[in-house]
């Protein structure tokens, strides 16, 4: 009876999951945790050198806490940018019984918050998300299986990360991960990507507020010719090389432009999938006369063969449920 009342609970309320939750698979690199080992303030980042932390003194043996800082390098194999900022406090919690750790019934290394600013490769802002729960041990229930650990919630998020929750998860990394991961308060952080530092990974079950959504007309129709406007077809089907249509909603927030006084899609990357295959956008703006909507134009690439293909669009790495279109 429990179950019941929680499956129709489900169904009337539309609790999401993870299986609906849109991955985002983010490295990170040079990243430095500065470690709070000195009080003396006249010290803090003073020294441009590599400096170990507690190299003037004895080591605590558990709840130290300090700051992390790292650069955000891609987003599903994408090149990114942005930052990635941590303050976290040791905790040492252990299932035995262990001198300096705390026990507990988890393994868990630090409680953590932490702030995620993505930009895209040219430095245009995208957004921002928050996280926060615990660094090490094992991962939550639900995490992809290429998750090796760590237990963070996401909070929320600002521009195209508004009102997003989802779970965080640290993944292996391709190569030498570094060696290097913390660094006395008195080492100066303007100098991080010089002196080097950590390489690491996350995956991010991202549950957004909204999704993209291709705008589907009466009849079915969601695509069209460039060249004239008219609707693709079983009649009149799009061909490879062909320049296409489609409207768009949810694409996030919009930044004013000189090309198009409505505004522009700013929070990408915008990415349009054929079948798999990634299309050329020749322009993405809003629409004139649907002010709701954007107007994507973009090219059927080589590959395409199905007479039934596959479209889908999305932005910050958001991806739009997949609508169907003739091809030839």
């Amino acid at each position: 009876m429990k179950s019941l009342r929680l499956a129709v609970f489900a169904l009337v309320v539309g609790v999401a999951t993870t299986a609906s939750a849109q991955i985002l698979d983010i490295e990170i690199n040079n990243g430095v945790f500065y470690v709070y080992d000195t009080t003396d303030l006249s010290t803090f980042a003073t020294s441009p050198a590599v400096v170990p932390p507690w190299s003037g003194g004895p080591s605590p043996r558990n709840f130290f806490s300090g700051v992390f800082i790292a650069d955000i390098v891609s987003v599903n194999g994408q090149p990114a940018r942005g930052v990635m900022v941590r303050r976290g406090t040791r905790v040492g919690l252990t299932t035995n019984q262990v001198p300096g750790q705390a026990i507990a019934d988890t393994i868990r290394g630090f409680i953590d918050d932490g702030v995620w600013e993505i930009q895209t490769a040219d430095g245009t802002a995208v957004g921002t998300f928050t996280t926060h729960g615990f660094i090490g041990g094992p991962p939550p229930p639900g995490a992809p299986t290429a998750a090796t650990g760590t237990n963070l919630a996401v909070t929320g998020g600002t521009g195209a990360f508004f009102g997003v929750g989802g779970q965080l998860t640290a993944a292996p990394v391709t190569g030498s991960p570094g060696t290097r991961v913390q660094a006395s308060l008195t080492e100066d952080p303007a100098n991080r990507r010089i002196n080097g530092g950590n390489r690491s990974r996350f995956l991010v079950q991202l549950l957004p507020a909204f999704r993209p959504e291709i705008v589907v007309a009466p009849g079915g129709r969601a695509v069209f010719h460039a060249a004239d406007g008219r609707p693709v077809t079983t009649g009149h089907r799009a061909t490879v090389g062909e320049e296409l249509t489609m409207y768009a909603r949810n694409l996030g927030p919009r930044l004013p432009s000189a090309a198009d006084a409505g505004g522009q899609i700013a929070t990408g990357p915008l990415q349009v999938v054929i079948d798999g295959l990634a299309a050329d956008v020749v322009s993405a703006a809003v629409d004139s006369q649907r002010p709701d909507a954007y107007r994507i134009n973009f090219v059927v690439p080589d590959g395409v063969t199905s007479p039934m293909s596959t479209l889908s669009v999305s932005s910050a790495w958001v991806s739009s449920t997949p609508v169907q279109f003739p091809t030839r």
